[in-house]
């Protein structure tokens, strides 16, 4: 991150996060973590310029469907989902699922686990159409080889919840949460903290703050306990931020996400959609503290983080326009926060469009 500034795409001018409060100032000066991070990826062969140069070299050696391919493919699609490269790091596991496909058959576990691996891709990417008939592909082949309580089917089940939180179906939403978080906490095994998040979101989508609070507090002790430094940690305090976002609690907000947005800032590049998400609450928790300048700012660096990572106008880029625009509509920039509202509204009815229109290809 450099300071300076970055000029909006609706021509509004705002000052990089270097203008928000003190406290805010940590968060920035970890992008020189991060940096230091992808250089030690870089220096041992992790990084993705690096395993794409090895995947070719295997490629050649074994043939371009090989079986062989596939724990590079994984670990290049790791490294993208790190560096916010989702388009590259989809494509990678796509193309890892063809081969599973082709080697193992469709209703094989390594073919499941594909599904599932691609389907986390575009969870990530909000491409919730695209993660849903993966999902429940997945399902069948990993319970007939793990079993219903397979640890294995958590982390579907928790997506599935996932998308049917996004669409609204709450009773949906429920079932699969209830059944992944039953798995989780059988399981032995580390695993992601994602079944108590869901259900954290759930909670607060009915107005059950409190119950939604307990979820995330046990979620932060279980992920805490092992890495208090780590991303699973990073969502949980993210997803604890927006549940108290909602219920207007903005003076605890505050810390989960300034914690959150400093363990992303650590271990992701640094125009991670995530980093934008973490942004994009820190703005509009500003917002309710009646700091209408530093959530411009922060708001205004979640957009460029966006424009700069895919220049694509998703809805994610649609979400931040819309918490913008009151806020410039209070600083006084009228002009701008129609222009900020509009182009939102536009973005999300094209949206709308082409999911329509995939669910007729269906």
């Amino acid at each position: 991150m450099r300071r300076g500034t970055a000029e909006l795409r609706i021509g509004w001018p705002i000052k990089a996060v270097w203008s928000l409060a003190p406290a805010s100032l940590a968060l920035v000066s970890l992008a020189v973590v991060s940096l230091a991070v992808a250089a030690a990826h870089a220096a041992d062969g992790r990084s993705a310029a690096g395993l794409a140069k090895s995947l070719a070299i295997e490629e050649s050696r074994t043939g371009p469907s090989s079986p062989h391919l596939l724990p590079l493919l994984d670990r290049l699609a790791g490294a993208q989902i790190d560096d916010g490269a989702l388009a590259d790091a989809a494509a990678s596991r796509r193309r890892a699922l063809r081969i599973a496909l082709r080697s193992y058959g469709g209703q094989s576990p390594n073919a499941a686990l594909a599904m599932v691996s691609l389907a986390a891709v575009e969870l990530l990417r909000h491409r919730y159409n695209q993660a849903e008939p993966l999902l429940i592909a997945a399902l069948p082949a990993l319970s007939a080889k793990f079993g219903d309580g397979g640890a294995a089917l958590a982390g579907p089940l928790a997506g599935l919840a996932r998308i049917a939180l996004a669409r609204g179906d709450l009773p949906g939403a429920k079932a699969w949460a209830a059944r992944a978080l039953a798995i989780a906490q059988r399981s032995r095994a580390a695993m992601s903290g994602e079944p108590w998040r869901v259900l954290a979101a759930i909670d607060a989508a009915e107005d059950r703050f409190d119950d939604g609070e307990r979820m995330l507090r046990a979620a932060l002790a279980r992920d805490g306990a092992r890495d208090p430094a780590g991303l699973e940690t990073a969502r949980d305090l993210a997803q604890l931020a927006g549940v108290l976002l909602r219920a207007k609690r903005f003076d605890e907000a505050l810390p989960a996400i300034e914690q959150a947005a400093a363990i992303d800032q650590a271990h992701l590049s640094e125009t991670h959609p995530l980093v934008a998400d973490d942004f994009t609450d820190l703005g509009l928790i500003y917002a309710g503290l009646g700091r209408d300048d530093a959530a411009a700012a922060a708001l205004g660096y979640a957009l460029a983080l966006l424009d700069h990572a895919s220049g694509q106008q998703t809805p994610r880029v649609a979400y931040v326009e819309l918490a913008l625009a009151p806020v410039l509509r209070r600083l006084g920039a009228e002009d701008d926060a129609k222009a900020a509202f509009g182009d939102a509204k536009r973005i999300l009815e094209s949206a709308a469009d082409d999911e329509q229109k995939r669910e007729r290809q269906l």
